[in-house]
């Protein structure tokens, strides 16, 4: 029994999250150049604070 398996990565590609795999994806390019972790990092702020907005507003 597995009462966090929602939040282990699967060896199963095709049960993994979209957003995860996003996530190994940032992961990689932040640290192939700190130029780009800079700019991702920044773009995420901008989501989350939309987010954030949307959430505030409603």
């Amino acid at each position: 029994m597995e009462p966090e398996s929602e939040f282990t990565p699967t060896r199963d590609p095709s049960h993994s999250h979209p957003y995860l795999e996003l996530l190994k994806i940032t992961i990689k390019i932040c640290f192939s150049s700190s130029g780009a972790a800079h700019l991702i990092s920044s773009f995420y702020k901008t989501i989350f604070l939309s987010l954030f907005n949307k959430n505030e507003n409603s």
